[in-house]
């Protein structure tokens, strides 16, 4: 038969969590002047618990960096094959993920103007490919790439004089036609790209007379939709980041200075309207610029961002739980030189990542560089509190943390699934997820108001192999009725029976099941009632499962 997994967790606030932002690090390992590109592009990107970073060295050549397994790899240039001198700079790197594939795209002056080049890794690095190739100035380019392989690329450009949003696709083997998606009459540029599925929604800023708005178009599979205007400023609106959740809902942050200094405000889009500007910082004096934002595989949200409010430029951290609530700042460097342009990302491990550059000195790299940190969500006291008992074909979890919320995940692609769970008495929560066979990876996730934690990560492995019995019951933890399913190999017995019991090992019902009338595979149903017919009492049960020499026992609770 399949087999049931039963994990026990029992997880205790009182001792310590390991749960914490580590020290930060310089991630540049060559000794150069080094800058991270603007927040509207992707500097850090994952796939699973691998991490990509890129970013600018020397002010001209593009550089990459992974952490697979969990150690850095050595550096290596994407910009290869550039001359150097004054054509030879390559700027403001923008990376995706797909698979296992990285893509990465910067503007590149190598051929007297700037163009979008572009390069991808895939089982080894390809060559790098001039995808604008015109007179125009090219630049700010950002990608995204979708699961069936669709590759987005969306830059600014000012081949009619001034500049203007322009797209280009990549599928059925070839990069299409460039596309013009703004329509804008002083100037439009600085674009941010997300996707959902095979939806992608681009933002940028735009130009008017009277300041600066912020404007977005949305790729459903034909053209590219109307641009629409999505802010409306007394003040300037900038500096875009645009992210999507796994619930498909498009994330937004920008600068504004319409409160007389430049603050964080936040929005999303419901699929028709965006909701209104909510302001994140109101520092006076200060300022708060370059916000990134990125949404985690279980719908938090990340926020980091370079302000002056202790009167030197700094970064700043939030995050948004999925249920709406924003976190308090947390201030990642303090030191007495410039922060500024962070990046931010966060894997499958609940861990976030961020990096910036920093004018900070070092006795041994050559500043600006650039700095790594991370904030590391295990808690590490469940690796010791993790039991399992192998009974048949479904995954239960068992937890109980006082005055925390807990959701089990199971880790899928492209976003983990949410178990469902029940709540017993004296904060335990249960849940139970019936699979074939086959080898799977869980995670708890810990809410303490807007402080998370995370387990490590639950193996786990169905085998295919079946049994004589095979016992199953659903649903499980019940309230009213549950149906208890009953099967048999080469099984031919004369006599056959279940029995109820509660955890004293009181017997409470009791079903004789005679060949002549009861034929397997079959299902009966168990009302919740004991032999005198009353209902018993919310709790644990077992149901035993007889058949001449073979028994099986499964484990039931009630409401």
């Amino acid at each position: 038969m399949k087999r049931i997994f039963f994990f026990l967790i029992v997880i205790l606030f009182a001792h310590a969590a390991s749960s914490q932002w580590l020290p930060d690090n310089i991630l540049n390992d060559r000794n150069s002047v080094n800058r991270t590109g603007y927040n509207n592009a992707r500097g850090i990107a994952t796939n699973g618990n691998y991490l990509y970073a890129v970013w600018i060295e020397a002010g001209h050549r593009i550089f990459l960096r992974a952490k697979e397994n969990g150690t850095w790899s050595a550096s290596a240039e994407v910009s290869v094959g550039s001359p150097g001198g004054i054509y030879g700079i390559s700027s403001y790197p923008s990376i995706a993920m797909e698979g296992g594939d990285i893509h990465v795209v910067w503007e590149d002056y190598r051929t007297g103007d700037y163009e979008i080049f572009y390069r991808r890794f895939s089982n080894g690095w390809g060559s790098p490919i001039n995808l604008t190739g015109d007179t125009a100035q090219s630049r700010s380019a950002v990608i995204a790439v979708t699961s069936s392989g669709r590759r987005f690329l969306v830059w600014q450009d000012d081949r009619t004089s001034i500049y203007e949003i322009y797209g280009k696709i990549y599928e059925n083997g070839s990069w299409g036609a460039t596309e013009k998606l703004s329509n804008a009459s002083l100037y439009a540029g600085f674009p941010t790209i997300a996707h959902y599925n095979e939806t992608i929604y681009v933002v940028w800023e735009e130009m008017e007379n009277n300041g600066y708005e912020l404007y977005f178009s949305t790729h459903t599979g034909g053209n590219w939709s109307i641009p629409q205007r999505i802010t409306n400023s007394d003040g300037l609106s900038l500096y875009p980041s645009l992210c999507i959740a796994p619930s498909g809902t498009p994330h937004l942050v920008f600068a504004d200075d319409r409160n007389g200094s430049f603050d964080i405000f936040y929005k999303s889009y419901n699929g028709s309207n965006w909701s209104p500007d909510s302001l994140l910082t109101q520092w006076n004096p200060g300022e708060a610029l370059y916000p990134q934002i990125a949404a985690d595989p279980y719908g938090n949200l990340h926020l980091a961002w370079s302000g002056n409010s202790e009167g030197n430029y700094e970064i700043y951290y939030r995050r948004r739980l999925s249920g709406g609530q924003w976190s308090p700042d947390t201030l990642l460097s303090f030191t007495d030189a410039f922060s500024s342009q962070p990046h931010v990302t966060a894997t499958s491990d609940g861990s976030i990542h961020v990096m910036w550059y920093d004018w900070v000195e070092d006795p041994v790299f050559t500043s600006p560089h650039i700095r790594y940190r991370r904030y590391n969500a295990t808690f590490d006291l469940l690796s010791s509190n993790i039991t399992t008992e192998i009974l048949s074909h479904v995954v239960w979890v068992t937890a109980s943390i006082p005055e925390a919320e807990l959701t089990l995940f199971r880790i899928e692609d492209p976003f983990p699934t949410p178990i469902e769970h029940y709540v017993l008495k004296d904060d335990t929560v249960i849940w139970y997820d019936d699979l074939p066979p086959g080898d799977y990876r869980y995670i708890i996730q810990i809410a303490n108001g807007t402080i998370l934690h995370y387990s490590p990560f639950i193996e786990v492995h169905i085998p295919e192999k079946f049994q004589p019995l095979s016992l199953h019951l659903a649903p499980n933890p019940f309230t009213t009725s549950t149906t208890i399913y009953l099967s048999s190999r080469g099984q031919r017995a004369k006599r056959r029976e279940l029995q109820i019991f509660d955890v004293t090992g009181r017997r409470v019902r009791e079903f004789i099941l005679y060949p002549s009338s009861f034929i397997l595979p079959a299902k009966l149903e168990w009302d919740g009632r004991d032999h005198k017919g009353d209902e018993v009492a919310p709790g644990v049960y077992f149901v035993q499962y007889h058949a001449e020499d073979n028994s099986l026992t499964q484990k039931v609770i009630k409401f």
